[in-house]
């Protein structure tokens, strides 16, 4: 299995506009269901014990991903269904 590239946290929550609970449900969930995976590990520029987040899709999230999109430019372009 290829190593995906990860997002921190907090990267995904700005640029989804979530709360900070509502991302890490969201993300337990998706973790549950082996679609993407997270880690956490200590930050080195910060001198207490918080910790990043740090977010990759799964071989199996990217391609649940990948025909999420192409359903939706089906759609887009007025072909529902067509694949």
């Amino acid at each position: 299995m290829r190593k995906m590239p990860e997002l921190e946290f907090s990267v995904i929550r700005d640029t989804l506009e979530l709360t900070d609970a509502h991302l890490s449900k969201n993300l337990r969930v998706l973790s549950e269901v082996g679609l993407v995976t997270v880690r956490k590990e200590r930050s080195p520029s910060r001198t207490d014990s918080r910790r990043l987040t740090w977010v990759a899709l799964t071989d199996e999230g990217r391609s649940a991903l990948e025909a999420h999109l192409a359903a939706l430019a089906e759609i887009a372009e007025g072909n529902p269904g067509s694949a």
